[in-house]
């Protein structure tokens, strides 16, 4: 599946799968998309509080299906991300957002429903980049990576590593493929989850400790999912420090032991993530990655 650029003038719907949002940040990025010649349409429950959730399950759900339903809004941008995505994945119409593509732009637990879209042999493009809220804040993400993975002004996008560590070298070839640890680990063992054989895997998380990541990657070891990856890029891990009194371990390490008996390549605190300035990334798309370049090509 090929993914569909952003043009200027493109309607955009802004909805909340997740957790609340800030009606000021949310505003500021709504002016953002506007300033950028994009009307935008407002989900219901974008303002709405139930808890840690942006409104119920049924209206969140709601918002989104309306928009999926709506030809004339080919994006669909989220409004913040939290916890709340994969409660809605039995109750909206994923079928009808394969059959026709959109451009959506999100990351942290918008992992659970791009993830939810792919298919072996079939991978769905998505954005993985700034929330709405974020929009308005322009230390929070790098603009020319947002702009080039949202308008694909050129047939391949190129990316280098930043200051990102190679922790075991060599060139990779396949779909990139992922999001944030934590929802990546919440989909295993159900329908919606399918083999990353094959691909590029990228993850990152935001304040888990060391032992949690360990115990992630485990999990995702012991289901043979990182078995026969191409490669592994992992983003920036804000805030994954040891928290005392619990000890540490160096994550480079948890990374590459629960990556043994493999030999893809693996790059570590790539630039993307819950960070600032993260770089967004085109996701679901044919990727070159080679640590001997500094390397990850993205073909459009």
């Amino acid at each position: 599946m090929n993914p569909v650029p952003l043009r200027k003038g493109d309607a955009i719907a802004v909805v909340a799968a997740s957790g609340p949002a800030s009606r000021a940040r949310v505003e500021k990025g709504i002016g953002v998309l506007l300033d950028g010649g994009h009307p935008v349409e407002l989900g219901r429950s974008v303002f709405a509080k139930r808890g840690f959730l942006a409104g119920t399950d049924d209206a969140r759900a709601a918002d989104l299906d309306a928009a999926i339903r709506r030809d004339d809004l080919p994006g669909i941008f989220f409004a913040r991300g939290g916890w709340g995505a994969a409660r809605l994945l039995d109750r909206v119409d994923l079928a009808r957002l394969r059959a026709r593509p959109r451009v959506l732009l999100g990351y942290s637990d918008l992992t659970a429903l791009f993830m939810a879209l792919q298919k072996p042999g079939d991978p769905y493009p998505y954005r993985y980049g700034p929330v709405v809220s974020e929009l308005g804040e322009p230390r929070s993400y790098e603009p020319r990576s947002l702009r080039e993975a949202l308008y694909l002004e050129r047939p391949r996008i190129d990316h280098d590593f930043g200051r990102g560590r190679v922790l075991r070298p060599g060139s990779a070839q396949g779909v990139l493929v992922g999001g944030t640890l934590t929802l990546l680990n919440t989909l295993l063992g159900t329908r919606f989850d399918f083999s990353w054989d094959g691909c590029i895997l990228f993850w990152e998380d935001l304040n888990e400790p060391p032992y949690r990541i360990d115990r992630m990657l485990q999990q995702l070891r012991l289901a043979g999912k990182l078995k026969n990856l191409a490669g592994m890029i992992v983003g920036k891990l804000a805030g994954c420090g040891a928290k005392p009194p619990t000890a540490g371990w160096p994550i480079r390490e948890i990374v590459l032991e629960a990556a043994a008996g493999t030999s893809y390549p693996i790059v570590m605190d790539f630039p993307c993530g819950h960070i600032p300035r993260k770089r967004t990334l085109l996701m679901g798309v044919p990727a070159d990655l080679r640590t001997s370049a500094r390397s990850l090509t993205l073909r459009v």
